[in-house]
């Protein structure tokens, strides 16, 4: 196994070395034609074996919360359907994802079946996504003051507007309330 060994001017040195393995076939990475700057970190571009430079993971944009506060709230009754505000947030990054915090209350009238919380995707005016990532929140009857974080990796342009509605579910006939939605939308750069 071959390696290169950098040595410093005090006399240690640093080695890169081949793979502990035989890879399939030869392998080549290119580095960038540039040094960085402070903080970045060297990945993968769109081409494999190309690297460049990238800031580490950071959150880039928040959309404002979209609270819905209304008393009545939403009733479902063996259904699904929307249960808050459309939250919208613009993007800044086509690589980026997206962190969606809910906090909520939900009252059951009973025991029986289940409830849960996710949210449907709908970028610029295409049709909106089938329910996305459906929490399981609540089996108990009595009020549920519950919290969820979904991250959604869907990549996108630059500029896309990106509508996130909290939706529930209930599988049982026993009209469970959802109420109180509150939203916040964080745009994550990885």
């Amino acid at each position: 196994m071959s390696s290169i060994k950098l040595k410093h001017a005090s006399g240690n040195s640093m080695s890169i070395a081949a793979p502990a393995t035989n890879p399939a076939s030869d392998l080549s990475l290119k580095l960038p034609a540039t040094i960085g700057i402070a903080g970045q970190v060297l990945k993968n571009s769109s081409t494999a074996g190309t690297l460049e430079f990238a800031s580490s993971g950071k959150i880039i944009n928040i959309a404002g919360i979209a609270y819905e506060s209304s008393n009545d709230g939403t009733t479902l009754n063996n259904t699904d359907g929307d249960v808050g505000s459309i939250q919208s947030i613009t993007r800044k990054s086509a690589s980026s994802y997206f962190i969606i915090y809910m906090n909520f209350v939900i009252y059951r009238p009973s025991t029986t079946g289940w409830s849960w919380v996710g949210y449907q995707r709908q970028v610029n005016s295409a049709t909106e996504s089938g329910n996305q990532q459906m929490l399981k929140v609540a089996d108990q009857n009595n009020n549920h003051s519950c919290s969820g974080i979904w991250i959604d990796t869907t990549t996108g342009a630059v500029g896309d507007v990106v509508k996130f509605q909290p939706r529930g579910e209930e599988s049982h006939t026993q009209n469970t309330l959802y109420r109180w939605f509150k939203t916040i939308v964080f745009e994550y750069e990885p």
